[in-house]
């Protein structure tokens, strides 16, 4: 699982509508359950644990929506319609105010809310991406929908991560310590980070 702990830049900006958020740190956690719904009390607490204040999940493998729920956040999940496994959720602290941004069509496994941090919004986008055989025009569709998640995000002057098990590996060239090649999705990957000057988290000195 990944873990995220940011404290959100100040920057100046009108009143807001909204009530402000009193969580002073952003905690992001994300992970690939393959099944949430198996282990949902064990992820329980390791959101307890965390202090998470955003989760991202990958596989839910739910085959309805809103099956997953918990005390204190807003969780919203995207399933796959027509066949099982894949699916998606992202979930935020109610007094982050968050809503649904968009999801992907079809079975392409992604989702977007925006939260209402006391300084920025911020967009946060779960994906689960195709597998490296999967047909070209999946992987079109799904790296389409994030790179119009990201430019959405900051044409809204807003944030943006994305957690997710994207199948794609970067390589040690921009990931220090990857074992792995850089294969044809890290390809795509790198492209996308390229196109909206995002970079990945693992890749930073933090992460050690």
């Amino acid at each position: 699982k990944h873990i995220i702990k940011v404290k959100p830049k100040i920057v100046k900006r009108g009143p807001r509508p909204n009530k402000k958020p009193i969580t002073k740190h952003i905690v992001f956690v994300g992970a690939n359950v393959a099944g949430a719904k198996s282990k949902w009390k064990s992820w329980k607490k390791v959101i307890k644990d965390t202090k998470a204040s955003v989760f991202f999940l990958q596989e839910t493998k739910c085959d309805q929506v809103r099956q997953l729920k918990m005390d204190g956040f807003m969780i919203f999940d995207k399933v796959r319609v027509d066949k099982g496994g894949g699916g998606v959720a992202v979930a935020a602290k109610t007094e982050l105010n968050p809503i649904l941004i968009s999801e992907a069509e079809g079975d392409i496994d992604a989702i977007t809310i925006n939260i209402n941090t006391k300084n920025i919004n911020i967009s946060c986008t779960s994906a689960y991406g195709p597998q490296t055989s999967a047909p070209i025009e999946t992987k079109s569709n799904f790296w389409k929908y994030l790179d119009e998640a990201a430019k959405s995000a900051k044409n809204a002057g807003n944030g943006f991560i994305l957690q997710g098990d994207l199948n794609a590996t970067l390589g040690p060239t921009i990931i220090p310590g990857d074992p792995n090649p850089k294969n044809d999705n890290g390809k795509l990957f790198e492209n996308f980070l390229v196109q909206n000057k995002l970079t990945p988290i693992n890749s930073l000195s933090l992460c050690k």
